[in-house]
């Protein structure tokens, strides 16, 4: 019995001669068409990422109105250009990597989390987040745990949980395992345009 890929018949593999110095030939063998849609995602990513200006597929929402809770009370932050641009793509990165968390959510839970410190964006309309668990995920308000250590790691475990909502937060949370630093970024990204507050 002959196997199909033994380890003397690369052609049957990569298109090419035994020793591989030939490369894939782009005849439609599995290999060539898996190394055609690599170089092609690897494109488009890098276009994506060289292009922030571009129109994105979450909705296009912008960031309206930054609130900064704390002991029990809430102000808007004012923000400049420069944040006002970056603060959505940050909040976008923050929820790319996030999983889902099975956790009961009411009023009162936010309420201490509020009172805890934290950062709610409200965008102008509703803005669909690509997860790692679902396509796409709308929400209108993003609230971000600053301090608290059930919410928010440390620097040995960089966790960041993150709640989404609409006009409340009714769903359950998503966490973003390694999410501090981007934290981190995001308040120093509204804190730099609030002057310092």
């Amino acid at each position: 019995m002959t196997r199909p890929f033994s380890s003397t018949d690369w052609s049957s593999i990569d298109g090419g001669s035994r020793d591989g110095r030939d490369g894939p030939r782009a005849d439609g063998s599995p290999l060539a068409v898996l190394s055609l849609l690599l170089a092609l995602s690897a494109a488009a990513a890098g276009c994506a990422a060289q292009e922030p200006d571009a129109p994105d597929a979450t909705g296009g929402a912008v960031a309206v109105e930054v609130i900064r809770h704390g002991d029990g009370g809430a102000s808007p932050v004012t923000l400049g250009a420069a944040c006002r641009e970056r603060l959505p793509g940050l909040v976008e990165g923050m929820l790319a990597t996030a999983s889902p968390v099975r956790l009961l959510i009411d009023e009162e839970r936010i309420r201490e989390v509020k009172d805890g410190g934290a950062l709610e964006v409200v965008f102008d309309a509703e803005r669909r987040f690509a997860t790692t668990a679902v396509a796409e995920t709308p929400a209108r308000r993003v609230l971000l745990p600053l301090r608290d250590p059930y919410w928010v790691g440390t620097a040995e475990r960089p966790f960041v949980v993150v709640f989404l909502g609409d006009e409340s937060y009714g769903s359950g949370p998503w966490r973003n395992e390694d999410g501090l630093a981007l934290l981190r970024e995001i308040e120093a990204c509204v804190r730099g345009e609030s002057g310092g507050g």
